[in-house]
């Protein structure tokens, strides 16, 4: 059971980014770059980048010379960049269960248990599951069992395992700072997570600006589903424009995507999709020449060599000079 707290959002880089380190410690980059040493005393940032051409197609076969990347207006030299295949995937899948998402919940089980069936394929990948309305539970802790999270799945529709005295509202922000904070900041990997919702949220104590913090500094990368009726006349609600917004907002600065379930576009299509993006996500790396003290939050910016590219990535992160 799940008890929330409010949540520190800055962590040093070094700690939250120690991933790089087993791909930076190789003698050569893959791309026969330079070899590179990593220091104990080196502060590494790695960033999960998504590629896609003019026509939506993923791009696997680029490599460091095909980018320019900036932190806070500065230049850097990108270290390593790779296809994101060999670390463990740590998987989370946030379902909303509030009442404007109830009616979705027996196709979003059967979907769900079809994804993880699909993801969970290399030893040490984990999934978990967490549910959140005017309470927040996780359903189940990170597994590989697919039996496991089958039967978490079974029980969205279940009370909650306390009683909530202020019931207040949907507590989205809240959720997901809490998932990221208790479960993926702690993981050693990649860390991704799909949230289902209308992108509603009226109960939460903390703001979206400090959920997507939260994300940033955990490496966490947000998928988020907007699942409404296209026929209850909700999608052109003013709540609906401002819900698509902040799942908009929360995939793109953390390096995800945003999807739109509909006619055209089922859940389980959606799921595949976020799937085969997974299975081509390069990993960048490299040191920030710009030194500092405390923490702040620091800008990146990523181009590509084609102006047409469309680039997924992270907006930035939260630096700390401590080694």
């Amino acid at each position: 059971m799940c008890a929330y707290r409010r949540l520190s959002l800055l962590l040093p880089v070094a700690a939250l980014l120690a991933i790089a380190a087993r791909c930076l410690s190789q003698s050569a980059a893959p791309d026969g770059g330079d070899t590179f040493t990593l220091s104990v005393r080196a502060q590494v940032v790695t960033v999960p980048v998504t590629v896609r051409d003019s026509k939506g197609k993923l791009l696997q076969d680029l490599t460091r010379e095909d980018f320019q990347l900036s932190e806070d207006g500065q230049p850097q030299r990108i270290r390593y960049l790779t296809v994101d295949r060999d670390r463990p995937l740590t998987l989370g899948l946030l379902i909303d269960t509030s009442g404007s998402q109830r009616d979705y919940i027996k196709k979003e089980r059967a979907a769900a248990r079809a994804f993880f069936e699909t993801m969970l394929t290399r030893p040490g990948d984990t999934a978990f599951l967490v549910r959140f309305d005017n309470a927040i539970t996780l359903l189940q802790k990170p597994t590989a069992s697919k039996d496991e999270l089958s039967a978490g799945l079974g029980h969205l529709e279940d009370p909650h395992p306390w009683r909530v005295e202020n019931p207040g509202g949907t507590l989205f922000f809240d959720a997901l700072d809490l998932t990221c904070e208790r479960i993926t900041r702690n993981a050693d990997g990649r860390n991704a997570v799909i949230v289902l919702t209308d992108g509603d949220d009226n109960g939460s104590v903390l703001t979206l600006e400090q959920a997507i913090a939260a994300a940033q500094v955990s490496n966490t990368v947000i998928y988020s589903i907007l699942y409404t009726d296209e026929s209850s006349g909700f999608l052109g609600s003013k709540q609906a424009v401002r819900g698509k917004q902040v799942l908009e907002r929360l995939s793109a600065e953390t390096g995800g995507h945003m999807y739109q379930v509909s006619v055209r576009e089922p859940l389980e299509k959606i799921f595949a999709d976020i799937a085969d993006e997974m299975r081509t996500q390069y990993v960048l790396a490299y040191s920030p020449t710009k030194g500092g003290g405390g923490s702040e939050f620091r800008k990146i910016e990523l181009t590509g060599r084609d102006k047409s590219w469309k680039i997924q990535t992270r907006s930035g992160y939260y630096y700390s000079g401590a080694n």
